[in-house]
């Protein structure tokens, strides 16, 4: 299959993408382009342990289609190239509570510790 330049490019942004939800892990994300008659879908799939915060910030903060299934999203072309647009660092720095898990013990700032 002989993949363009331009959906290439998709790829990789939804790659750069999903990659910072999982937290920077390359490994955990899967992006391919597929024909679909005369269009392409772009699908991604997500490592399962890492699927559902994923999955879960995308429902929250975009209008992704995400698969009620749990399996690999599948998008059409605008649909991809808004994913591979979307800044989850913006997102997070926007919103307070998606800063992440807290660890145990540690407060956030101007939080105090209690026992």
């Amino acid at each position: 299959m002989n993949i363009s330049a331009s959906n290439r490019s998709v790829m990789t942004a939804m790659h750069r993408v999903l990659e910072q939800l999982c937290g920077g892990d390359w490994g955990a994300v899967r992006v391919a382009c597929v024909p679909n008659g005369i269009e392409y879908r772009f699908l991604a799939t997500v490592e399962d342990r890492r699927r559902p915060y994923v999955y879960a910030f995308l429902a929250e903060h975009t209008a992704m289609p995400i698969p009620a299934d749990g399996g690999p999203l599948n998008l059409s072309q605008e649909q991809a190239v808004e994913l591979g647009r979307f800044d989850p660092e913006k997102t997070v720095a926007a919103v307070p509570e998606v800063r992440g898990k807290r660890t145990a013990g540690r407060p956030r700032e101007g939080e105090a510790l209690t026992r």
